[in-house]
């Protein structure tokens, strides 16, 4: 009986050390804490976007854009508001051209799903759009 225990419990201890390195290596529940973008899924938080098979990883920044365009999706999101919550909220200063970049950025990311835009509106700001 005792030469049955004793190799039941090493198997038991492998495989939960096994299961706890899988743990540490994707410590991102697919349950909750995400915002659904199309293909992505924005884990704030973490400053992530994932895929079913890719896992980008986002500025504080880029992700701050990220959360505003998704609570305002085929909205028109003004360039003063980008600003003031990304940058001037902190103390920084900066001019519009930033939020150019950034959106040039995040477009670059987000190539994975073609149903992702993000159209200029020339004076005002950007629209998130996901068709």
């Amino acid at each position: 009986m005792l030469l049955l225990i004793i190799p039941l419990g090493i198997a038991g201890l492998y495989a939960k050390n096994k299961f706890r390195k899988k743990e540490e290596q994707d410590p991102i529940a697919d349950t909750a804490g995400y915002i659904q973008l199309g293909r992505f899924k924005l884990y704030p938080d973490n400053n992530v976007l994932k895929t079913e098979d890719k896992t980008i990883e986002l500025s504080e920044n880029e992700t701050k854009a990220l959360k505003i365009f998704g609570e305002n999706i085929n909205q028109v999101v003004e360039r003063e508001k980008l600003m003031k919550e990304i940058w001037e909220d902190k103390g920084l200063v900066v001019i519009s051209r930033n939020v150019d970049v950034m959106i040039s950025k995040l477009r670059k990311k987000l190539t994975d799903d073609p149903s992702i835009k993000f159209v200029n509106v020339p004076g005002r700001g950007y629209k998130f759009i996901i068709e």
